[in-house]
């Protein structure tokens, strides 16, 4: 979503995807793997929430993928090879990754959806692994000839085997993901004179050639970990041997700190809504909308007590999270984060009651893209502090509702103090109710703000499923000003079933 400076504006917002955005909690699930299972490693997690990895079995390493329901089942085996494990899938059920053959090769492989393994043979004699896959089967291999000079991605496309060379200067360069349009995000690095390896994350466009991402002011060598576009990368910056990282975003090629907590960290996973998860000071961080950082710990469902998530991996499309974490102070296994409920609500129409429209339109709304919507009050005798109303509206997908609150993320202009306040329209009654009422000191940076509604809160929903409510900010206080205004990035109904 652009940059909205409300100031006497009317919006009707509607919508209604049921793709996760800011969920009021997450349930906590050990990643079991399947019946019989021990020694369980949640490797990966495909867009629409599958954790895939390996696990011991009776007949050895085995690669499996599933949900906490249903439920996780075994990947299919062949003879002639001792292990098999699971990396990484795609949205349509393709899963790749490793197998190695009793005589100790390691071979790329992937497993169709019927569950069926398929071998590759990597060129040139190398052998490694299938490390991602995108939505059309396209394939990107982590390959060497058993020397780390010889490290080099392998794209797979129909059949047909491209390498991608490490950036100049560097000798060898591991993938992390492809995507979609067919490029290929990883890092490029190399041994210097003191035998420390010193890295640098890279983009391979379609064509094949090395470009070196970006990098952060005072931190040499950088990392890209995840992506599912090339307009929103994310890794780490850091100083080698240091232990200092910091967690970065790449935005169309421009880097960007992430907050950070004052601790350092690292952002490892990204999903196509903008959401970034990753680690700070061994506590798991969630960036929503790459911006404000939360701790997952304090999003726990209180019906999964007993957890402290510590390290988050990555993060589906459908919102899941595969992290590491800890049950009762016990050791360190890999768990399941699992959104309790999100609904995520588009703008379909603005109307400017008191202001003017500086830039962009409706659709700038929409998601923290760069493209602005920009209003600002007239400065007009008796109309020093009238409130900012923005009618807005969205349909849920549930039938029944047991919460609902209305988020914002917004910062000031010029900071001062501010009346944020809630009104839904209770449909039996034909009216509007007054819900929630808050005073914030909101500065020149983003705050993520919530109104909650109490009560029966199923009387804000009508049989179609709409939600209508009318958001209202005010300034408050002797630092009023003229023209005073509240940016808004996000604007949008959270329910629970």
């Amino acid at each position: 979503m652009g940059c909205l400076r409300w100031a006497g504006l009317a919006l009707l917002v509607s919508s209604v995807t049921a793709q996760a955005q800011d969920p009021y909690s997450y349930k906590v699930f050990r990643v079991t793997g399947p019946p019989g299972s021990s020694q369980v490693v949640g490797y990966g997690l495909t867009p629409n929430g599958n954790v895939v990895g390996w696990a011991s079995s009776p007949s050895g390493y085995q690669a499996f993928y599933g949900k906490p329901t249903p439920g996780y089942q075994w990947l299919a085996t062949a003879p002639g090879y001792s292990a098999f494990y699971a990396a990484a899938g795609n949205a349509t059920g393709l899963i790749v990754g490793l197998a190695v053959a009793n005589q100790g090769q390691n071979l790329p492989v992937y497993w169709g959806t019927s569950n069926d393994v398929n071998f590759l043979t990597l060129p040139q004699g190398r052998e490694g692994y299938a490390a991602s896959v995108n939505i059309h089967g396209d394939m990107v291999m982590d390959t060497n000839f058993s020397t780390e000079q010889s490290m080099l991605p392998f794209v797979w496309i129909n059949g047909v085997y491209s390498a991608r060379n490490p950036l100049p200067g560097m000798v060898f360069a591991q993938p992390s993901a492809i995507l979609d349009d067919r490029t290929v995000i990883g890092n490029s690095g190399k041994r210097n004179s003191s035998n420390d390896v010193e890295s640098h994350a890279t983009y391979w466009n379609v064509a094949g050639d090395a470009i070196a991402l970006q990098s952060l002011g005072g931190y040499r060598d950088s990392s890209a970990f995840s992506a599912r576009s090339s307009a929103a990368i994310v890794g780490n910056a850091h100083l080698q041997n240091s232990g200092v990282s910091k967690p970065v975003i790449w935005e169309n090629f421009q880097i960007r700190a992430l907050p950070d907590l004052g601790t350092g960290g690292d952002a490892t996973g990204i999903n196509a809504n903008g959401d970034v998860v990753g680690t700070l000071n061994s506590k798991a961080i969630v960036w929503r909308h790459a911006q404000t950082a939360v701790v997952l710990n304090t999003l726990a469902d209180p019906s999964t007590p007993g957890w402290n998530v510590k390290y988050g991996n990555q993060i589906a499309d459908t919102g899941e999270i595969l992290a590491m974490g800890s049950y009762n102070g016990q050791n360190d296994e890999f768990v399941i984060l699992v959104p309790v409920f999100s609904t995520t609500v588009s703008v379909e129409a603005a109307t400017v009651n008191l202001g003017w429209l500086q830039q962009g339109d409706v659709f700038s709304l929409n998601m923290a893209d760069g493209d602005t919507f920009r209003v600002c009050k007239f400065v007009v005798p008796n109309q020093l502090t009238p409130p900012v109303m923005v009618t807005v509206a969205g349909h849920t997908p549930f039938s029944s509702l047991s919460s609902l609150r209305f988020v914002v993320l917004c910062k000031a202009v010029s900071a001062g103090s501010y009346q944020h306040k809630l009104e839904l329209f209770n449909f039996p009654n034909n009216a509007f109710d007054l819900v929630d009422v808050r005073t914030d000191t909101l500065s020149t940076d983003w705050s993520q703000l919530a109104l909650q509604a109490t009560g029966n809160v199923s009387r804000y929903r009508r049989a179609d499923g709409l939600i209508r409510g009318r958001y209202s900010v005010r300034s408050l206080g002797p630092g009023v000003l003229a023209n005073w205004c509240v940016d808004h990035d996000l604007a949008e109904f959270q329910v629970a079933p």
